[in-house]
């Protein structure tokens, strides 16, 4: 540790204790509203001076106020603890303030800087938003009053956000449809102003893509469909001919052959007045009535 360093500290503030630091304040107010400047040094204040751009306005000392300007056109006052009101602010009362405290003795006990700054409403921002080559152009922008307006201009979509200080106007370009924000704001008001942007350009080709995906699908479903109904109905035609095919040939060998019996056992029963069957087999009669029934219906495919 550098004892040499902490003894010359201690030193000076033994030869010099009635050295303070002064401290600068920043103040907003809007237009016509009332503002109070205080002083935030500890204690009682026994005498407090403001300054207004290193003029004088007024003085308190011993609980007495003194003017040093005109009190009508000041439109301010000062209290007990030193505080400043400042009452119907105009923008013409912007400036550097100081305040200078002193002890009963003489000695300074403070001095306090603030920053004041009167400001008027900002105006209503203007939003436009056009459609280009299936891009977003959205432009935010307000008129000035007064050169010495500045303001905060914010252009939101969604997620995303573009922002800039002093400026009147702000461009935003997107590619993705949407709503749009657009903020304008100084430290004493805002105002807002919304509106939804949509190309149609970008919602065009995925309907066009939807479309043209669909209608290949059904197509190719269509197609399959009439190719399997077709197959369908070939095959139960193949069936149905060679169903017939199988009976004929079989009816042709059974009459060529002369295939006849008469049952000359039956009793009670002539043999000249007996039935006669054609001797074929079981499952050739039975493919034989199945496949002339089905005819005689004109049902193909039983």
């Amino acid at each position: 540790m550098n004892f040499r360093r902490i003894f010359l500290i201690k030193s000076l503030l033994l030869l010099f204790p009635s050295v303070k630091c002064s401290v600068t304040n920043w103040f907003y107010v809007a237009v016509n509203e009332s503002a109070l400047l205080s002083v935030t040094a500890v204690g009682s204040v026994y005498d407090a001076t403001w300054m207004k751009d290193r003029k004088r306005l007024l003085q308190i000392k011993d609980r007495k106020v003194k003017y040093y300007v005109n009190k009508e056109q000041c439109r301010c006052k000062i209290f007990l603890n030193g505080t400043l009101q400042i009452e119907q602010a105009v923008k013409e009362d912007s400036g550097n303030y100081t305040v200078t405290v002193y002890e009963q003795d003489g000695k300074r006990k403070a001095e306090e800087h603030t920053v004041f700054i009167v400001q008027g409403p900002v105006p209503q921002p203007i939003l436009s938003a056009e459609c280009m080559n299936k891009t977003v152009f959205v432009k935010c922008e307000v008129k000035q009053k007064t050169k010495d307006e500045t303001f905060i201009i914010e252009l939101t979509q969604d997620k995303s956000k573009k922002i800039h200080k002093n400026a009147t106007s702000l461009e935003l370009h997107t590619r993705h449809s949407g709503t749009f924000r657009c903020v304008v704001k100084n430290q004493v008001s805002e105002k807002m102003v919304e509106k939804v942007a949509k190309c149609s350009g970008q919602l065009d080709l995925y309907l066009i893509l939807s479309i043209a995906g669909g209608a290949v699908f059904f197509v190719i479903f269509m197609i399959l469909l009439i190719y399997c109904i077709r197959r369908k109905k070939a095959e139960r035609l193949e069936d149905d001919v060679s169903c017939f095919q199988h009976s004929s040939e079989q009816l042709r060998l059974g009459l060529s052959t002369g295939d006849w019996w008469f049952p000359q056992h039956r009793q009670g029963r002539a043999a000249s007045n007996a039935p006669r069957y054609l001797d074929l087999s079981q499952a050739a009669k039975k493919s034989f009535w199945v496949c002339l029934g089905c005819a005689s219906r004109g049902d193909f495919g039983c």
